[in-house]
Parts: C-alpha cells; structure tokens; sequence
C-alpha cells in the first residue's frame, strides 16, 4: 500500500520539494512531480539545477524527448507517469494514479486556499483506508 505523507506548514514550498527529490534520488529511487501549474515545474526545473555545486540531479520536464530516460520527471500537463517509486504533489486535486507509487509525498505552504485543498486530499486519502503521517515543518 502507498505510504502517504503531508509536509505542512511549509514556507518555501519549491526548497522542500527539491530537498525531498533530492533525499528520493540519493536513496536511487525514480521521481514524478506533480505540478501545479507551468510555471511552478519550470521553477523546480531550474531549481534542481542549482541545489548542488557538486553533484547533477538528473530532471526534465514530462515534454522533454530525454523524460523516458532520466529518474526525475516534473509535469505540469498531467501526463500520465511511467514509473512509480516516489510521487511529489504540488497540484491542488488529487489524482487517480497515486496508489500506483510505493510514496505520495504531498507538500503543503501555509497559503490558506493550498491548506484547504489539502485537507480535502488528506480526507480522499483517508476515506480509502490510507495511512497518513503528517510532518508539521513549522517545528523546524
């Protein structure tokens, strides 16, 4: 079953994300980011670049011709992924693949409209039996 996890309390939703992305590809496992928007995975894109003076995280966009081959993917057009370690979910709904990864990772910032559409995934993740834990990164 999923392992689901709620990080909340988030201050800056795009440097969790790519600290979770980053911790997921050092443990070598595959990465699809769900966006919310285009401009949201271009900032992650370009993030992921810059996260390590040292060390390359292989990324592209799900649009890119290389997206096949490399272990993270951003996507912002609701692709369907083709691989399934680990999901981040930046977008406001949930989707209908999410119990096809062994993680949900589902980052929550402390915009009152994105609280409130994660507590509506927290109770579509929970009416299906889910187990949930939850990280309050206020604490940190």
């Amino acid at each position: 079953m999923t392992r689901i996890d709620f990080y909340t309390h988030v201050d800056n939703q795009l440097l969790v994300t790519q600290k979770l992305i980053e911790k997921a590809w050092q443990q070598k496992k595959t990465v699809w980011v769900r966006a919310a928007n285009q401009s949201q995975a271009d900032a992650i894109d370009q993030g992921l670049w810059q996260i390590s003076p040292t060390s390359v995280i292989p990324h592209c966009l799900s649009d890119d011709p290389l997206a096949k081959d490399v272990p993270i993917v951003i996507d912002a057009n609701e692709t369907t992924p083709w691989h399934y370690d680990c999901l981040v979910n930046l977008h406001p709904q949930h989707n209908e693949y999410f119990a096809r990864f062994q993680r949900l990772l589902e980052v929550v910032s402390t915009d009152e409209q994105d609280k409130q559409h994660a507590r509506l995934r927290f109770q579509h993740y929970r009416s299906r039996g889910f187990e949930i834990y939850t990280h309050d990164l206020s604490r940190k």
